[in-house]
């Protein structure tokens, strides 16, 4: 089981948030963190994480979700695009341009201004699946389970 910290994160994802938030950090990223999903995988353009635990929200970050060349989703948060990493059991439906959570009841439109909640990592790591096709230059968002 993984350890939680309180902020909806497992903790070894929020110690690597931790680190970004008090000041600027420079995203390096790893070609052996990034995979392209199964072409019959039900995460489709997603971005998803391995996690056990669930609990907090983390920060709240206003913005609407995007499809980026339809193989990759992206959050724009102001001035920010980001690629939001979703607890693994979130789904894709490419009719509805939906994301359904797998809470099994919140279902995100693409488009629609939304707030996630989780918090920023500096690079992804083993327990993340991150479509080839997303851009390596943008910073990840964990969303909150």
């Amino acid at each position: 089981m993984t350890a939680s910290t309180g902020h909806g994160l497992p903790r070894h994802l929020w110690q690597r948030r931790a680190r970004v938030v008090g000041g600027i950090g420079l995203v390096a990223f790893s070609a052996g963190a990034c995979s392209s999903p199964d072409e019959d995988s039900a995460a489709g353009p997603i971005a998803v994480y391995q996690t056990d635990t669930a609990d907090g929200a983390g920060e709240l970050l206003p913005g609407r979700l995007q499809l980026l060349d339809g193989a990759c989703i992206v959050y724009e948060a102001g001035s920010e695009t980001l690629v939001p990493v979703f607890p693994e059991g979130t789904e894709w439906d490419a009719d509805s341009t939906s994301i359904r959570l797998p809470d099994g009841g919140t279902e995100l439109l693409i488009g629609e201004e939304i707030e996630l909640g989780g918090g920023h990592v500096e690079e992804a790591d083993d327990s993340m699946s991150i479509p080839s096709e997303c851009p390596s230059d943008l910073e990840y968002y964990v969303v909150a389970p």
